[in-house]
């Protein structure tokens, strides 16, 4: 006999109004209570949090709450401070949280280090609602695209470094209100960096922090402000964020940095650039901002930090929601055929410094070919995302807590969509028009191969002149096999993988090839 459900057991004992033989996620059910009160029921993949505050939360200090975390392989209960987050967000219906995890509800004991979905364990978390987003996942989706795409350049050094906040989905409610879709985010900051520490006993200052809080000439390179008289934590639009202010505030580092980037003479900018900023580091952040459309990062919202205090600066992402077609006021920003850029990329790309307009176009080549920049793997992370939440409800559920405000549908869908296409024509056409390395041109001719389609085995279109490493990804860039050819080698075979679409990358060159058959 077929199991059939007819009571649901969630905290208190509700009853189907209709007998289900199945139950899914992202659908509805309508159930009664012991009352025969009417409730809408949903089961979802997301993990659920549930905070209680113990005051109104206001946006310049911490108040306690109880928290409550589930997902399906734990569950977690703390007390926490939480904060209202942000500038314009603030503004909105749906609030960002900072949340601090507590021994007790005092918060004067030791804090707790917590971690969820496999991210850092830490006891500072934020809890972002995504409301500015239509589609609510294009900042999801960029702050993981630049994990993957960059890498701390100190990373042996330090193998716990990320360069930057990893998040994770989540659906929340507060005071038994549901508020919605949020992602939680870890913090960028010393920890998550791993930047050296402060030496107290020496007065010496290591590992440096700061953050972009305002697009003031200082913060996008255009001009030096006055010197700070370092009583403040802030100056002229950055935020210091370490050393912590109760250890020391020196702005005199960060003031030489400005000043040797827009000041400098152009024989000095040129002979010095490399020890003052790290170049792959500028050079990947460059291409993530231009490729993602974002906007309100090239002064704001970026990080500026130093590893040590013999090392270069370099740059880290934040603050995403104004990506891949969206301002960071919600509104369109359809715009594909400009070039984002602070003071340094112009001065950099201006003369070609150290040959940056050659390293720009032989990453960008790369990344492709990796297949993070490939138009069908952006277009997969996209949809892959949208698709997740509407299989899971979470968009009915989002216009139940507030109408109007997400818009899951094709067109949407397909406006950002079209906007990843035209955005990286744009960058196709753009990246390598300006350099005049034959290097970085080589990278941009294509591989024949045939046939294409293929049942297995791809012949390459010509004979190898030395070993040359090989490997085929999926569209998400996740490597299914590789392997490396020999001197003379013209064949490959894929008949491992089974039938679908796939990138073939030969050297550093790359193409498509579609796999037909079912695979061994």
């Amino acid at each position: 006999a077929t199991e059939s459900f007819t009571t649901i057991k969630a905290g208190n004992t509700f009853t189907l109004v209709q007998t289900r033989a199945t139950l899914r996620f992202g659908k509805s059910y309508h159930v009664t209570d012991r009352n025969g009160a009417w409730y809408t029921l949903y089961f979802t993949q997301l993990p659920l949090i549930h905070i209680n505050p113990s005051a109104w939360i206001p946006d310049d200090f911490k108040v306690p709450a109880e928290f409550t975390y589930a997902d399906d392989e734990k569950t977690l209960t703390s007390t926490i401070g939480i904060e209202r987050r942000g500038g314009f967000t603030q503004q909105l219906p749906k609030k960002t949280w900072d949340l601090e995890f507590w021994e007790d509800a005092s918060g004067e004991e030791e804090s707790v280090d917590v971690s969820f979905a496999g991210m850092r364990e830490d006891d500072d978390w934020v809890l972002d609602a995504v409301y500015n987003e239509p589609l609510r996942i294009n900042a999801y989706v960029a702050h993981k695209l630049w994990l993957d795409l960059h890498q701390p350049y100190y990373l042996e050094d330090e193998p716990e470094a990320k360069s930057g906040a990893d998040v994770a989905w989540c659906e929340m409610f507060m005071d038994g209100k549901y508020l919605g879709l949020h992602f939680l985010s870890e913090q960028v900051d010393r920890k998550q960096l791993k930047l050296k520490k402060y030496k107290e006993e020496d007065n010496e200052i290591r590992g440096e922090l700061y953050k972009g809080i305002l697009p003031l000439p200082g913060v996008l390179l255009r001009d030096v402000p006055r010197r700070s008289d370092n009583t403040m934590d802030t100056w002229d639009g950055f935020e210091l964020k370490y050393p912590k202010t109760d250890d020391v505030i020196n702005w005199d580092n960060l003031y030489g940095l400005v000043d040797f980037i827009v000041d400098s003479p152009d024989e000095t900018f040129a002979a010095n650039v490399e020890d003052w900023m790290h170049l792959g580091n500028v050079v990947d952040y460059f291409l993530f901002v231009n490729l993602a459309g974002a906007r309100d990062n090239t002064g704001k919202n970026i990080y500026t930090a130093r590893y040590d205090n013999d090392e270069p600066y370099f740059y880290a992402a934040w603050d995403l929601d104004g990506t891949f077609g969206n301002n960071w006021d919600g509104m369109d920003y359809p715009f594909t055929d400009n070039l984002l850029t602070n003071g340094l990329h112009r001065r950099l790309l201006e003369n070609n410094v150290v040959g940056f307009n050659d390293l720009i176009c032989a990453r960008y080549q790369e990344l492709v070919a990796s297949g993070l920049f490939l138009r069908d793997s952006l277009y997969a992370r996209i949809t892959t995302q949208h698709d997740y939440l509407l299989a899971n409800g979470v968009y009915e559920r989002e216009e139940i807590a507030w109408p109007g405000s997400a818009d899951p549908t094709e067109d949407r869908l397909q406006y950002t969509l079209d906007w990843i296409r035209k955005r990286t024509q744009f960058l196709d056409d753009w990246t390598c028009d300006m350099t005049t390395s034959d290097e970085a041109l080589e990278l941009t001719i294509p591989l024949a191969i045939s046939p294409n389609p293929t049942s297995g085995i791809i012949r390459l279109g010509q004979l190898l002149t030395e070993p040359t490493d090989w490997e085929v990804t999926d569209l998400t860039g996740r490597r299914l096999l590789s392997g490396r050819l020999n001197t003379g080698a013209q064949e490959i075979s894929i008949a491992e993988v089974p039938g679908g679409m796939y990138l073939l990358r030969v050297g550093r060159r790359v193409t498509r090839v579609v796999r037909i058959g079912s695979g061994r």
